[in-house]
């Protein structure tokens, strides 16, 4: 299972090419001008996501600004989103259609609660889907979700949000992004025993930081593995 590592950092912005030399990022596309993003080349690869789930019900960005970056820049990744809007799945799908009619090929986001047609849609269309389950669900519940996605519809997926190993253990997707990582390095934990959180003041943000990339890196293949 290939492991992105989306989220900006907690500590300088130009440590940061030096830590993900090698690794695959998932960038935001409302922080893609941020410097931290100025050396992609120093990355294995980097996907482009819209940005929809800092903003549920509607656009992250206006649309043809996103449509645009795409049409000049999409072959630089190793795949990017549909323009989703979280809770309303008729603009999800209106989008995926644009683009597609422009010529792009997005990968489409299904979310718990939507219509399995729309799943059926966007399987027969694009060779990869991203799951990403709704805002406020449980890791229990997200987990019952991945399951019946996937025993439905077998398929390539990207999992959004999840590289719990009681979300990602044993299940056959093709990669996976976390930013918990930075959110936990921000909060001065650095990974323990298993992946326990370990307050660590006296650490820097960089070397808590460095840390969790090394413990999800390390991880991830033996959850999706065992």
């Amino acid at each position: 299972m290939r492991l992105y590592f989306a989220g900006p950092p907690c500590f300088a912005g130009r440590l940061f090419p030096l830590l993900m030399a090698g690794r695959r990022v998932l960038a935001s596309f409302p922080n893609l001008g941020r410097s931290i993003y100025a050396r992609r080349e120093a990355f294995e690869g980097t996907a482009l996501d819209c940005g929809a789930f800092s903003t549920p019900g509607r656009p992250a960005v206006r649309p043809e600004d996103y449509f645009a970056h795409l049409e000049r820049n999409g072959e630089d990744y190793d795949w990017y989103t549909s323009l989703d809007v979280i809770g309303d799945v008729r603009a999800s799908l209106a989008f995926f259609r644009e683009m597609r009619r422009r010529g792009l090929r997005p990968v489409p986001v299904f979310h718990s609660g939507e219509p399995w047609s729309v799943l059926e849609e966007y399987a027969a269309l694009s060779p990869l889907v991203g799951l990403g389950s709704s805002p406020g669900e449980g890791r229990r519940k997200r987990r019952a979700w991945f399951e019946e996605v996937m025993a439905r519809y077998p398929h390539r997926y990207h999992l959004f949000r999840a590289t719990d190993p009681a979300l990602v253990a044993g299940l056959a997707a093709e990669s996976c992004d976390s930013s918990s990582w930075a959110r936990a390095a921000a909060m001065g934990f650095a990974p323990g025993p298993g992946g326990r959180r370990v307050y660590a003041p006296r650490k820097s943000a960089f070397e808590r930081a460095a840390a969790w990339v090394r413990y999800f890196e390390s991880a991830v293949p033996l959850w999706a593995a065992s």
